[in-house]
């Protein structure tokens, strides 16, 4: 938008928006994943082996892939050593060892807590702190993964580390480094302790063996695939009825020492009687305490989960989240395992509790898909080919940009970018009533790390406007569409009052239901 001045970026985590915290809620992510095995072994006999592998996407595969090793094989791996105190505190400083503590956790390959974690040797023969180097400097697949919404460390911290590295990385005293509790912060609405008063009815979705039965009445866990990165989704029925509900808190149960180890993380998601499922997800489920591998999640997001972040997280104290009802309304949890190490005879009971209540509190927030999916021409040259459908990134260059007007006053709780595994950047904007342009978020995207970002006091006036700008990797044409081929530019927004973001006419978009906003360009 010629002449628009700029505010510049908010600070997440900062003065007015949280850290990723579980969200609508969301969380960190650590461990990163390379594309499922092609094999996979101790599932039990009569599950089908196909069926429950994960589509291998067409991405690089990360860096965290190559590092899986066996410390005894590293140079001077016998004889251990602790870290200096200051790369210790590097370490902890970047959130490193919320995740690479002890042999691994989260879906982290290995720990980085002793000096013989970095001597060690990858699988490609290189040595780990030449990885944990490089890594600490990519910014198209950084570590602190995007997902905790830490920038990359400071270049100070990365000299340090380098210069430890080059000169023979000498041991430092005392025990192995001590990871720090690496809890996303979080505006103060979202902490607040778990409303157990105010809930009519604490809903459990989990991880369990018997697809069909409830997670509460199958005392048995998901035996978890050994494949390198597999998704799995669990439905349960939601048991209220035609009820309207909001939803007060959610917390995630992560009790086990399998899940401890072997859980990248979890998303939570509302399916409607009329929400559609994407071709990525699995296909609607049919009855409760079923589950089934899906490479994507469906419906509206509610909360995810991974290590480090704020549990329990709850609402404003005057609010609550739509909630799906009716004879056909379902809670979804993917659950993302990472074995990097193939180990077998793990099972999982990884859970979310979900504190819901028929009395209403004043405001009902919503999720709102923003975005852009040039859904005007796709529905009308889509079934001609993607030869002759228009690109997505009508910026061209592999950048798109949608744009959605508030219908009214509303609070914006939290956004969720979502693209496909071409995805690179996301930014949203607010562009004021007086033409100002407020940045609210621009970040490296990564298809294996999404998240979601909460605010603390985020308000948008009637007529002003979100601008969602997506910037894909230009490999092949971008057309939208839900297949793994295809490409999307969405921003899940939590907002309330319900509906203040909702589309009207062409601005809605074909592919987000009634509280879509994805239909037009800016």
């Amino acid at each position: 938008m010629g002449g628009d001045e700029s505010m510049g970026t908010r600070e997440l985590g900062r003065s007015r928006a949280g850290l990723t915290a579980l969200v609508l809620w969301s969380a960190m992510s650590c461990g990163e994943a390379e594309d499922a095995s092609a094999t996979r072994e101790d599932v039990g006999a009569e599950d089908d082996d196909s069926a429950h592998r994960r589509p291998k996407p067409a991405r690089p595969a990360p860096l965290d892939a190559g590092l899986a090793h066996d410390a005894s094989h590293g140079e001077g791996g016998s004889d251990g050593g602790a870290l200096p105190a200051e790369v210790c505190k590097v370490l902890q400083d970047n959130a490193c060892l919320t995740c690479h503590q002890g042999h691994g956790h989260g879906g982290a390959p290995m720990g980085l807590t002793r000096l013989e974690d970095f001597r060690a040797r990858a699988l490609d023969g290189s040595q780990v702190a030449e990885k944990v180097l490089a890594r600490m400097q990519d910014p198209a697949r950084p570590m602190p993964p995007t997902g905790t919404g830490r920038p990359l460390p400071k270049a100070a911290d990365v000299a340090l580390l380098r210069t430890w590295i080059e000169r023979g990385m000498a041991a430092g005293e005392g025990a192995a480094c001590e990871p720090t509790s690496g809890e996303a912060e979080g505006p103060a609405w979202a902490r607040t302790p778990w409303p157990a008063e105010q809930c009519e009815h604490v809903l459990t979705i989990g991880a369990h063996a018997e697809s069909g039965k409830p997670f509460a009445t199958d005392p048995d866990g998901f035996a978890i695939p050994k494949d390198e990165t597999y998704y799995h989704c669990f439905y349960e029925k939601v048991p209220w009825g035609s009820r309207p509900m909001q939803a007060l808190a959610i917390r995630a149960r992560v009790e086990g020492a399998d899940d401890e180890e072997l859980l990248h993380h979890m998303q939570l998601s509302s399916l409607g009687p009329n929400d559609s499922t994407s071709f990525l997800g699995a296909a609607r489920p049919t009855r409760g305490g079923e589950h089934k591998a899906c490479a994507n999640p469906n419906g509206s997001t509610i909360g995810t989960w991974a290590p480090g972040a704020l549990n329990p997280v709850t609402v404003p104290s005057d609010t609550g989240v739509l909630m799906p009802s009716g004879d056909d309304a379902y809670i979804e949890l993917q659950v993302h395992y990472h074995n990097g190490r193939g180990v077998t005879g793990r099972r999982s009971r990884a859970a979310f509790d979900i504190c819901v209540t028929s009395k209403l509190r004043p405001n009902t927030a919503a999720v709102h898909t923003l975005g852009f999916e040039n859904s005007a021409w796709v529905g009308l040259l889509a079934p001609l080919g993607p030869d002759l459908t228009p690109p997505l990134d009508n910026k061209g260059s592999g950048v798109g940009t949608g744009v959605c007007t508030a219908k009214q006053r509303a609070r914006i709780l939290s956004i969720a970018p979502h693209m496909h595994e071409l995805g690179r950047r996301a930014k949203v904007e607010i562009v004021r009533r007086d033409g100002r342009v407020e940045v609210i978020h621009d970040q490296p995207f990564r298809f294996d790390d999404q998240t979601s970002y909460l605010f603390d006091d985020l308000w948008i006036e009637p007529g002003e406007r979100i601008r969602t700008t997506c910037t894909w990797d230009p490999r092949r044409k971008l057309v939208f569409g839900f297949a793994s081929q295809d490409e999307m530019c969405f921003v899940s927004t939590l907002a309330y009052p319900a509906g203040a973001l909702a589309g009207v006419g062409d601005e809605k978009g074909l592919a987000g239901g009634d509280l879509s906003c994805a239909g037009l360009s800016d």
